[in-house]
């Protein structure tokens, strides 16, 4: 999983409401090409089960990030802790898809 804290200042342009400072955003994803069972035959497949429960287990490793990290200030803190952004995607569509 790959975790980046983003900075963000200004307006954002969709909802036009101030956004603070400093933007903390945890951010992991799930690599799809390693789900796929019988790759290359005709049965090939995404192991649907063992997605929901890396999906689980990758929203709670986040989320647990969150408590433990330590913030430089402690307004940064407040802001990562009170508001909570994560955000789980996935990697290699293309990968499984050709699989």
């Amino acid at each position: 999983m790959m975790l980046s804290p983003c900075r963000s200042s200004g307006v954002r342009t969709t909802t036009f409401h101030l956004v603070t400072v400093w933007l903390f955003l945890l951010l992991g994803s799930l690599n799809l090409a390693r789900l796929v069972i019988a790759p290359f035959s005709p049965d090939a497949r995404i192991d649907t089960a063992r997605l929901e429960d890396l999906t689980a287990t990758g929203v709670r490793l986040l989320d647990n990030i969150i408590d433990i990290s330590r913030y430089p200030l402690e307004a940064q803190q407040r802001e990562a802790r009170s508001k909570r952004r994560i955000g789980l995607g996935v990697t290699g569509l293309a990968d499984a898809l050709v699989m």
